[in-house]
């Protein structure tokens, strides 16, 4: 799957998210009538500028690991995750190890325009792609297994972790 694809199925997933949202939000459910009452007793509030540097604050501090969450999200979301999470937990300089989602053959590594350092293997009936790398770990024609690293992502960088699967 390409950029644009991902992208595409991103958005499309984000629509029907937001229309399921929509509809349980018309459904007359009373776990949804006190989320309703909750945000709209917050919205009619008029908070200071402390208040809401203090709650962004602690927000900040709770989603310390928030990139790697969200990256297993819509691994989960697009179904390229099958084989696994291939992300690791960040260091505190903001590194995440990858690994193999699978095991297979390195089948390309290098850096592109679009995906930038990337890795390639084949599992031999798909293929997974790991991009934005900042380092890796295998060349073209290592042997890898499930769970072995194959690199790493600097999650303090503007690029996002790329990784999709693609039936042969």
């Amino acid at each position: 799957m390409n950029y644009r694809e991902k992208l595409v199925a991103q958005i499309v997933i984000c629509m029907v998210i937001f229309a399921g949202i929509r509809t349980i939000g018309m459904l007359d459910i009373k776990g949804v009538r006190e989320v309703k009452a909750f945000i709209g007793e917050h919205f009619q509030k008029n908070y200071t500028a402390e208040d809401i540097k203090t709650a962004g604050s602690r927000l900040i501090e709770e989603a310390g690991d928030i990139h790697s969450e969200i990256t297993s999200v819509v691994l989960k979301a697009n179904k390229v995750g099958e084989f696994g999470e291939p992300i690791g937990k960040a260091d505190d300089d903001g590194i995440q190890v990858i690994y193999a989602a699978a095991a297979g053959e390195v089948t390309s590594v290098g850096i592109n325009k679009d995906m930038g350092m990337y890795v390639k293997i084949n599992h031999n009936d798909k293929v997974t792609t790991y991009g934005n790398l900042c380092q890796l770990t295998v060349i073209t024609g290592d042997k890898v297994k499930k769970g072995q690293i194959i690199g790493s992502f600097d999650n303090k960088t503007e690029a996002e972790f790329l990784y999709s699967q693609t039936d042969l």
